[in-house]
């Protein structure tokens, strides 16, 4: 053991380890702290920086509705919409493929109708598609498979512009919101 010049021995008291062991911790937990607040900081801007960047389609114009545009009007009406993953069709609206949107968890269908070389009136082509419908006697396939996706579910159909839309299921105010917004497509 060596004593310094005033009269001290070489190393220092035991209780100087401990604060010094305790202080080297919390600095690294502070450090820890501000570096996941700068990771949780980074994510909520580029979750920001992605809404900002999603396109916004341009408005429909009567009679040429797309998929895009009726997606929207749903979101405006309140819904929680995503994009399905299937495609259906039905025997009552020959070579119009329906288009899956989910609405709050419900799905629909979206038939849209285009101009043709038989005529250019894709509105009149949609009122006539759905004249012709008998919900009661109505069901869709996948059109990949070929499955029955509306197989023991109510089905309702609605028409507006140059869309049908056949909704599986749902709840009356899901029902009558869907239906309120695809009549109100001019």
């Amino acid at each position: 053991m060596s004593i310094n010049d005033q009269g001290r021995t070489g190393s220092p008291p035991p209780a100087k380890r401990k604060r010094r062991g305790s202080h080297i911790l919390s600095t690294l937990l502070f450090v820890t702290a501000i570096g996941f607040a700068a990771v949780a900081g980074y994510l909520y801007w580029e979750e920001q920086q992605e809404e900002q960047n999603e396109p916004t389609p341009p408005p429909a114009e009567a009679g040429q509705w797309q998929l895009a545009q009726v997606r929207s009007a749903f979101d405006q009406a309140g819904f929680e919409t995503e994009v399905g993953r299937t495609n259906g069709h039905t025997d009552q609206m020959e070579g119009v493929p329906g288009q899956a949107l989910m609405l709050d968890g419900t799905e629909i269908y979206i038939f849209i109708f285009s101009p043709t070389v038989d005529s250019d009136d894709p509105i009149a082509m949609a009122e006539a598609a759905y004249a012709g419908i008998d919900e009661s006697t109505l069901f869709l396939e996948r059109q990949s498979s070929g499955a029955i996706i509306s197989e023991g579910e109510p089905v309702s159909v609605f028409q507006g512009s140059n869309i049908v839309a056949v909704m599986i299921g749902g709840d009356e105010d899901a029902i009558e919101r869907a239906r309120t917004t695809i009549e109100g497509l001019i």
